[in-house]
């Protein structure tokens, strides 16, 4: 006996359970392709849910809009971004942007998330904003503090930082 009513291949709730999964993936997609601005940025960064790859582009970003920004806080970010990608040139550029000393001072209400997720890029910056404040002994702590991660994470960059900000304050 041989059954006179084919099967369906694609059935209603197969149909649907694969509309819903290209869903997905499609926005997926969309949204890890998809290029966030400067404050977008910093906050994917400050998360701190990114892999290597992603964090590595998010920095770079952070560095090219930073250097252009008007405001304060986008040139510090960029500036800060340079040490995490251990690119003193960057690091030259952007700093020199920063302005002198007691132009350089962001309110702390303006500081959340600078440090983009990470401690020593925390410390660099107490660092700075302690130094252009011009409190000595701050900004020795902070810079003694980034010479001692800058060897626990390998960034060379920040150790010579720290190297330089302690010789001025002797």
């Amino acid at each position: 006996m041989t059954d006179s009513n084919p099967q369906r291949l694609l059935t209603v709730p197969l149909a649907v359970f694969l509309l819903v999964t290209v869903g997905t993936l499609f926005g997926a997609l969309v949204l890890r392709t998809e290029e966030p601005d400067l404050e977008g940025a910093i906050e994917l960064l400050a998360d701190g849910d990114l892999d290597r790859e992603e964090r590595d582009r998010a920095l770079s970003l952070v560095v090219e809009l930073g250097s252009a920004a008007d405001r304060l806080r986008g040139r510090w970010a960029a500036v800060l971004a340079a040490v995490a990608l251990q690119d003193r040139a960057a690091f030259d550029r952007c700093e020199q942007r920063l302005g002198r000393a007691h132009e350089r001072i962001v309110p702390a209400e303006r500081q959340k998330w600078l440090s983009l997720g990470d401690s020593l890029l925390a410390n660099m910056l107490a660092a700075m904003l302690a130094e252009a404040s011009e409190d000595r002994e701050g900004a020795l702590r902070h810079w003694r503090q980034v010479a001692l991660q800058s060897r626990f994470v390998g960034n060379p960059v920040a150790a010579e930082l720290a190297k330089e900000g302690q010789a001025r304050l002797q």
